[in-house]
């Protein structure tokens, strides 16, 4: 995943993906936060390379309610 420059590589299983730490989780986090869109790139079994760009617009609200849920 690349958020402005700043990349991550996420481990999958499926359809999930996580980072490798929660100290990972903390940066990834906050470059979601600060970020306009995020590119995740991804190669299947076959070998094919996809990119898809997201938006994070609303993704502070999102993880402001994640957290004030979450407790």
């Amino acid at each position: 995943m690349n958020i402005g420059g700043n990349k991550f590589n996420l481990f999958t299983e499926g359809e999930n993906a996580w980072a490798g730490s929660p100290a990972e989780d903390g940066r990834l986090v906050s470059a979601l936060r600060g970020g306009s869109s995020a590119v995740v790139t991804g190669r299947s079994a076959r070998g094919t390379v996809t990119a898809d760009t997201f938006s994070l617009s609303g993704i502070t609200a999102a993880t402001n309610a994640a957290q004030a849920n979450c407790k």
